[in-house]
This record gives C-alpha cells, structure tokens and sequence, in this order.
C-alpha cells in the first residue's frame, strides 16, 4: 500500500487514525472510506508501513488520504 496524491481519481479515500512512529519506519493507520464501512466506527482499519521518507510533511490524524497499490503488491489471503 502507498499514499496517493490527494486529488488522485484511483486509490481508496481512508481517514488517518494514528501515526506511530517506529524508530526506522512510521506506521500508518487509517480507516478506508468505503461506502459499506465509512460510518461505521467499528470499521476495520488499514495498517501501512511507511519509509521516514515516504510520509507526507504535515500529516496528521483526522487527515483524508487515498491509499493505492500497485500490482506486485498484492497479496491474496
């Protein structure tokens, strides 16, 4: 999973939920805006791990993203 351009037509629109700050990468929780789950607040939440380098300057919890993949990143369970 990456961050996408807020403006992006693809991806899936997510709420920021915490951002935890590991040492060598932060780890990024948000709660995908879905329309089955976007009132629920028992929602699953989306876990990405992301390079210091890779989060966005100023992002903050309560903040709308749009998270993306790309094809060699999926995984099926």
């Amino acid at each position: 999973v990456h961050l996408l351009d807020a403006d992006a037509d693809d991806g899936v629109p997510a709420i920021v939920t915490d951002l935890i700050h590991q040492g060598d990468h932060w780890r990024l929780l948000a709660r995908p805006q879905l329309a089955a789950a976007a009132t629920r607040a028992d929602a699953a939440q989306w876990l990405v791990k992301l390079s210091p380098s890779a989060l966005p300057q100023g992002l903050a919890r309560g903040q709308q993203i749009r998270l993306g993949f790309r094809p060699d990143e999926a995984w099926a369970f």
